[in-house]
């Protein structure tokens, strides 16, 4: 939602404008119109370690970060295939809908506030190799992915699940 967004940037202009740490690739949502997003970010980010990154794939991107920050997209999945870290902020606009939310293997850091971000930043920017398990990212996916194989066994794990 357009609240989600703008609050997500205001957090991490807050956070980083002034703070050389580490560049951030914003990459517009697909349902969210790119023209806001320029708008918001031209507007806002003096600095030059905001990027906005259209025409970019979410793969590329990806594949050179080092974690990914985002509150409800299934780009969460994308970090964690790409060995990247996921920072959820937990916005006072949303109820935390991420995938990760639930058993997550550690691949999800949440944070509440402003310094809690920076502190989960600092650290995935300054560790010499990423924090989640390259063996425990498959076995992940795939329970993440299960499909059921029969409408029985599609069933069957939802009354599993509530």
């Amino acid at each position: 939602t357009k609240l989600e967004v703008e609050e997500l940037l205001s957090i991490l202009k807050q956070a980083f404008c002034d703070n050389d740490i580490c560049t951030f690739l914003i990459k517009p949502h697909i349902l969210y119109p790119v023209r806001d997003i320029i708008r918001l970010v031209n507007s806002s980010y003096s600095s030059h370690n905001f990027k906005l990154c259209i025409n970019e794939s979410l793969e590329d991107l990806m594949i050179s970060s080092r974690a990914v920050i985002t509150t409800c997209s299934t780009a969460s999945l994308d970090g964690i295939i790409c060995q990247c870290p996921v920072i959820i902020p937990k916005l006072s606009c949303r109820i935390v809908m991420n995938p990760l939310t639930e058993d997550n293997d550690g691949f999800a850091i949440y944070v509440s506030n402003q310094d809690e971000l920076v502190n989960a930043v600092t650290s995935v920017i300054n560790s010499n190799e990423s924090p989640i398990e390259f063996s425990k990212i498959k076995p992940f996916i795939n329970e993440y992915l299960a499909f059921a194989g029969t409408e029985d066994e599609y069933y069957s794990r939802l009354e599993n699940e509530l």
